[in-house]
């Protein structure tokens, strides 16, 4: 039986490309997904890379569990005489004994944010490669879900979406409607994810304290996740959610 462990290197099917500003520097349908921690990466094959556009670095990170990791630089506006450079926004790794379906040593990785544009077939992906074993389901519910913090009532509702994604609690999306919606100071703060898009938050504003960005909005989701469309969802993490009368223990993740 298969089992993903963190640190595998896997065939990926899709077509995957990454831009600095209109300069294509890597394009490939041979692109290795490597279940790094925290979030995937993707490898691409040196011989879909414009190598030419990448200078040796003298930084390296020498404990890995693929070997040591040689980064490089990236010339930018796709010259070659160009001595403008990104700084160390793109890594090897020199050799470790690896099985050789494990063996990245003729493949490069980018540093995400360092580049300007993603592609995954022809949509633009944001924040980290998408990892095809995360799953993000949703599902309009009739659970009774209240929302509580310091005995304040922040929402009411029968009718939620409930979202699970993998590795996540369950998510709860309530209609602006069901919302105490005086509690809720919008923050400046925005925040993508590769799987549902790019969210609006929230402060929650109580009588004596005001938990900052503690609930989130999408207001034009990814078509997957369509049914949270401008509902407003809050961590699980910092407020007291009820399902049909019982309190939920919060959980304890990255977010908060």
């Amino acid at each position: 039986m298969f089992h993903l462990q963190p640190y595998m290197s896997l065939p990926c099917p899709r077509h995957i490309r990454t831009y600095i500003g209109d300069q294509l520097i890597a394009d490939s349908r041979q692109v290795r997904l490597y279940l790094d921690v925290p979030v995937p990466k993707y490898f691409f094959p040196q011989s879909d890379v414009h190598m030419d556009l990448l200078v040796p670095s003298d930084h390296t990170i020498s404990e890995s569990v693929q070997g040591e990791q040689i980064f490089w630089h990236i010339k930018k506006n796709g010259d070659q005489d160009s001595n403008e450079i990104i700084e160390n926004a793109a890594f090897t790794f020199r050799k470790k004994n690896q099985p050789e379906d494990q063996d990245l040593t003729r493949f490069v990785a980018f540093v995400w944010n360092k580049m300007d544009r993603w592609y995954e077939e022809e949509e633009e992906i944001f924040v980290h490669a998408r990892n095809p074993y995360v799953r993000v389901d949703t599902a309009r519910s009739s659970r009774q879900i209240r929302i509580e913090s310091d005995s304040t009532v922040l929402a009411d509702t029968g009718s939620p979406v409930l979202l699970w994604e993998t590795g996540l609690p369950t998510r709860y999306y309530i209609s602006r409607s069901d919302i105490d919606m005086k509690r809720l100071v919008p923050s400046e703060t925005r925040t993508r994810c590769p799987y549902k898009g790019s969210a609006e938050t929230f402060h929650i504003q109580l009588d004596n304290r005001i938990i900052r960005d503690g609930a989130w909005t999408y207001r034009s989701p990814l078509p997957e996740c369509a049914q949270i469309q401008d509902r407003i969802c809050f961590y699980n993490e910092v407020v007291d959610i009820f399902e049909d009368g019982i309190l939920l223990p919060r959980p304890d993740t990255h977010f908060k």
